[in-house]
């Protein structure tokens, strides 16, 4: 499409949720104008703007909610390689909006977004495999998938992990490493998270809490996973 349009969809984007200046009038553009436009350069074939009207199809904003016709134009946007339209369209194939549900399907879109880096597929993908949704369960799988989404920080990944420790399941058992996972997604005001730690408390022997406690510091020290870092768009 041309270039000038796709500027101004980002503008667009961008001062859609600004207020006015004091005395000036609003820029025209509402809902309708706003529609109008990604419509626009959704059909000459641009992806950012095929993915913003997909979510405006399935948030209903500016026009009727239609989940159908957001699964359209998150594919014709997937197809073009844009990943939050691959993953949008992972989740409406998982559960089954404006389309068929089809887990096996909702994991080849994850997979695709997870391999690119994007951590709420990566733990998507882990659950997934986990629940053994599409496929056999493999949990030394989703054990690899939840490491890297708990790695980059996201709280829900990091509590799995943890269980998946203190079970022995997919990974040999660790309640120092469960531990560890447990304390990390609870400073992030994990409630599940927190209970879970505290229960394991009364299993663990002192040399286990000990060994936790120095991971702890440790890993706060190299800041790879920050104490508090800013949580990512994340799932229970």
């Amino acid at each position: 499409m041309h270039p000038l349009i796709h500027a101004f969809l980002v503008l667009l984007v961008l001062t859609s949720a600004l207020p006015a200046a004091a005395g000036t009038a609003p820029a025209p553009t509402g809902p309708k104008s706003a529609q109008s436009w990604y419509l626009r350069a959704a059909k000459a074939g641009d992806p950012l703007a095929q993915y913003l009207l997909a979510t405006r199809y399935e948030r209903g904003l500016g026009v009727e909610a239609d989940a159908a016709q957001a699964v359209e134009w998150y594919r014709a946007a997937a197809q073009q390689g844009q990943l939050e339209a691959q993953f949008k369209l992972g989740v409406m194939r998982a559960k089954g909006r404006g389309i068929a549900r089809d887990y096996a399907a909702a994991r080849r879109w994850f997979r695709l977004c997870a391999t690119e880096g994007m951590i709420e597929a990566q733990y998507n993908l882990g659950l997934m495999i986990d629940q053994g949704l599409g496929e056999p369960r493999r949990a030394e799988e989703a054990a690899e998938w939840y490491r890297a989404a708990a790695e980059a920080g996201l709280a829900a990944a990091q509590r799995r992990l943890g269980r998946l420790y203190e079970l022995g399941d997919g990974v040999h058992r660790d309640y120092a490493q469960a531990f560890f996972w447990y304390e990390m997604a609870s400073r992030q005001g994990d409630q599940e998270a927190n209970a879970a730690r505290d229960r394991l408390t009364g299993d663990m022997s002192k040399r286990d809490q000990e060994a936790a406690s120095e991971q702890i510091a440790t890993r706060l020290r190299e800041s790879r996973v920050p104490a508090f870092p800013q949580s990512p768009a994340g799932k229970k």
